[in-house]
């Protein structure tokens, strides 16, 4: 056998061990929405004694939920908004 022809079979080995992947790792993702409405009465809402008004209040709530679980970490992620005027 040649030397180049050596050569050329030990790299082609080479080449194929370092190309070749060491393994895969699978993870989990959820991604879910939410939306929370709600509703209150109040009779009182400005909060002052001599001038009471009375109204509904409604809540409109969106919100989400991240989960991403994987070998080296795991996330658990809440988010919700609720804007009060």
């Amino acid at each position: 056998m040649h030397r180049a022809t050596t050569f050329t079979i030990i790299g082609i080995v080479a080449l194929i061990i370092t190309v070749v992947p060491a393994g895969s790792q699978a993870s989990e993702f959820k991604l879910t929405p939410s939306l929370t409405v709600s509703e209150e009465y109040n009779d009182n809402i400005f909060i002052r004694p001599k001038e009471k008004v009375k109204d509904y209040i409604t809540h409109i709530i969106p919100g989400i939920h991240i989960l991403y679980l994987a070998p080296y970490w795991d996330w658990d992620i809440k988010y919700s908004y609720e804007h009060r005027y």
